[in-house]
């Protein structure tokens, strides 16, 4: 089977993860490739799994359009301004396609699932693997709208997002295929990093309980709520029981206010009092060693997040996880039993669940043992890949080939 992804951004987050974990798993018994519209450590990562890989640069004035950027008039007004740039675009990715001879396209993110619908050739299927609410994205809705009937399916990414996408677009298949996590990778063990060091925080004396929040700098992560809920805690226990960090960068090129600078989070964090014991840590392209560091890792949104990929990932690890209790962590963590679940947006309820864990090292280990059996059980590399082959075999029908 011929398959070729196409992927916006050649930056790596929790998404592009999931998608290079498919990716290697696929290659050994089939041709595939990537295509990306950005160059970045996206292509070299794919090159080191053997996968080929193609830039196709979009131009600027798109890669940097994002929907949270501005209204959604002032951004039709945009769109209609840049448009002369896109015929062209689209030539160029069509003629890329059918070098490549896909029997699957494979698009990841919005922008892919666009000009991917355009560019398919003929012959070829369309598949857009959605990993977000389309339904509050007003703007690309309507925009997928007009190219939805040249996609033969979707998959989703959680349960919920597999709703929304039917919601959307009734007259398409949709197929739920959770993000993965390759569990060989992600696995307890110990780490040597010092995150005291890299956070600028003086060596902890005695012990201290290690809470972490990993996630890029999207306004939408939850970095105020996450320290808001660290101030309750240090005025609980005082600076010496617990170490915060926020790990992360902003990583996405979209224009606006869409992210938060790390100028703003260490002013927060001084604005709060919390210089001696929340620091900041830089993006890690390889979050293993940041869930080892942790004894609580907190997954911090402010908003539904489709899946969270930080969440599985942590769990493999054996870590205690404190999410919030709406869209994919809700379908990932069962309360009590291989995690905790607080009100979204909660920032009491946030610091309460991280303060049992905090006091309790026994309910730390039994939650993150469960958590680790979980990840195993649902969320494995090789299940997401056998949903994939058998989607795509289904499409394909009698053309299905085993190349």
């Amino acid at each position: 089977m011929r398959i070729t992804f196409v992927a916006p951004v050649g930056v790596v987050g929790g998404a592009e993860r999931a998608m290079l974990g498919l990716l290697g798993q696929l290659r050994q018994k089939h041709t595939v490739s990537l295509l990306v519209m950005a160059d970045g450590p996206l292509c070299e990562l794919a090159v080191s799994l053997g996968i080929p890989v193609r830039v196709v640069p979009l131009p600027c004035e798109w890669l940097m359009i994002g929907e949270q950027q501005a209204g959604a008039a002032q951004l039709a007004r945009m769109l209609l301004w840049r448009g002369y740039k896109l015929g062209g675009y689209v030539r160029e990715l069509r003629t890329a396609l059918r070098g490549l001879s896909p029997e699957i396209v494979h698009t990841h993110g919005i922008k892919a699932h666009l000009t991917g619908a355009m560019a398919k050739p003929d012959g070829a299927k369309l598949v857009w693997h959605v990993q977000d609410y389309l339904s509050i994205r007003r703007l690309s809705r309507r925009l997928l709208q007009l190219a939805v009937r040249r996609a033969d399916l979707a998959f989703a990414c959680s349960e919920s997002v597999g709703v929304d996408v039917q919601e959307c677009f009734p007259r398409l298949p949709v197929a739920v295929v959770p993000n993965p996590t390759d569990c060989e990778h992600f696995r307890p063990g110990s780490s040597q990093v010092d995150f005291d060091f890299i956070a600028g925080l003086a060596p902890a004396t005695g012990t201290v309980v290690r809470v972490g929040l990993v996630a890029t700098y999207a306004v939408w992560k939850g970095h105020r709520l996450f320290l808001d809920a660290m101030s309750r805690i240090v005025a609980r226990f005082g600076s010496g029981a617990v170490r915060g960090y926020v790990v992360g960068g902003p990583i996405y090129r979209t224009a606006g206010r869409s992210q938060v600078t790390a100028a703003e989070l260490v002013g927060y964090i001084k604005e709060l009092k919390l210089n001696r014991v929340v620091g900041l840590v830089p993006f890690q392209a390889d979050p293993v060693e940041a869930y080892r560091v942790l004894d609580v890792c907190v997954h911090a949104s402010t908003a539904p997040e489709p899946f969270g990929l930080t969440i599985t990932e942590a769990m493999a690890c054996g870590r205690a996880v404190v999410a919030a209790n709406a869209g994919g962590p809700a379908e990932i963590i069962t309360h009590e039993r291989d995690g905790l679940l607080y009100e979204l947006g909660n920032p009491d309820a946030l610091a309460e669940a991280i303060i049992r864990l905090i006091e309790n090292a026994a309910l730390r280990d039994q939650l993150g043992n469960a958590a680790r059996e979980t990840v195993t059980n649902r969320f494995q590399l090789s299940t997401a890949t056998a949903k994939l082959l058998s989607t795509y075999q289904s499409l394909l029908g009698e053309r299905a080939s085993t190349d």
